[in-house]
């Protein structure tokens, strides 16, 4: 089994979205607005296709009959949000990089074999801004796409990203 830890702008600008649709996550600094109108449904159904087919361009996201209108009304903002935290980011993934070999992948041909199933051979865990609780949290989107929205990401440290890498693996 290979993990790859992937940072994508445009993935965090979708998950961010999603998780506010579906208002999970409270984002320090972010405020999207959102259209008068919204069909929060149709909306997370995209989404979710979108990162299921990796489609996840922002001239996708822009075209997108349900969400071009949240794209351009917030894409300033998530930027500014963007250039604020990228480098966080990017230390969180090499952190998390350098512990992958710590972990026990037999895990999954373990818990492959007591459903009879095989492990996915490739698994992507796109590193995304999290919320700025203690709470961590994911989304699976398909077999090869996990998320994963590291706890205290303002404040994290050693413990947050070994709980976050361990809940994920487990």
């Amino acid at each position: 089994m290979k993990i790859e830890l992937c940072l994508k702008k445009e993935v965090n600008f979708l998950i961010i979205l999603y998780q506010k649709l579906k208002g999970q996550q409270n984002f320090e600094n972010l405020q999207f607005s959102f259209p008068k109108k919204i069909e929060k449904n149709s909306c997370k159904k995209e989404i979710k296709k979108m990162l299921r087919e990796s489609k996840f361009s922002f001239e996708e996201i822009k075209e997108n009959p349900f969400l071009k209108e949240f794209y351009l009304k917030n894409i300033p903002i998530f930027e500014a949000y963007w250039q604020e935290n990228l480098k966080k980011l990017e230390l969180i993934k090499r952190n998390l990089e350098s512990k992958i070999s710590s972990f026990d992948l037999d895990l999954f041909n373990k818990v492959g074999n007591f459903f009879s199933k095989n492990p996915p051979e490739k698994i992507k865990i796109w590193i995304c801004m999290g919320n700025e609780t203690v709470f961590g949290s994911g989304n699976a989107f398909s077999p090869n796409l996990a998320v994963v929205f590291p706890r205290k990401f303002r404040g994290f440290d050693e413990k947050s990203l070994k709980n976050d890498f361990a809940v994920l693996i487990h």
